[in-house]
């Protein structure tokens, strides 16, 4: 029999200093062996989950979760786009957070929303259905997933193109995308 494979929701993410609580967004944790036989999960703590494992040479996890919430560190799930943030998305291996990980992301059907992630795989056109990989869990989470229809403008500052992604209404004001990209490119060629 194998270790327990023992999983965590983050309780932090990247450029926020404060504790999180992603887990409590975590409902109908399941884990099945390659022939669908259910494992048994044991909560270790509020964040935390061991997964014992058997003999078995592969687990696959299933999970729902929450995204109620319109920040930059949560997500947010609506009939016109989803935003999915990766330490309030995915659950990770404790002792795995090294490894290369692959993650296939579903749109609703038919609406043919594109993607917008620094992730490999996110240039692909827009579809239902994307493959994207990550050199760890730590790079995964450090980068945003956003599916719907939004609008890019694109602008290079040396040899480096950036793609910037709005979703939303424009709100009047004083401020223009114009402006925006103005202002993100003289911040890219200052750093």
């Amino acid at each position: 029999r194998g270790a327990p494979l023992v999983v965590a929701m983050p309780a932090w993410c990247p450029g926020s200093y404060l504790i999180r609580d992603y887990a409590r967004f975590v409902r109908d944790l399941v884990a099945h062996d390659p022939d669908g036989r259910p494992r048994p999960i044991t909560k270790l703590d509020k964040a935390t989950w061991a997964i014992d494992v058997g003999d078995a040479p592969a687990i696959t996890l299933g999970y729902a979760v929450f995204g109620h919430e319109l920040s930059v560190r949560t997500n947010h799930i609506d009939d016109g786009h989803a935003f999915l943030h990766g330490p309030a998305t995915f659950l990770y291996p404790v002792d795995g957070r090294a490894l290369p990980c692959a993650v296939e992301v579903e749109g609703p059907p038919g609406r043919g929303w594109a993607i917008a992630t620094p992730l490999a795989g996110g240039d692909a056109a827009p579809g239902d259905r994307y493959h994207l990989t990550a050199p760890s869990i730590d790079a995964l989470f450090d980068a945003p997933i956003h599916l719907g229809h939004d609008r890019r403008e694109t602008f290079t500052v040396g040899a480096t193109r950036f793609e910037l992604a709005l979703w939303g209404p424009r709100h009047a004001g004083a401020f223009t995308v114009a402006q925006l990209v103005a202002d993100l490119g003289a911040i890219a060629a200052d750093h």
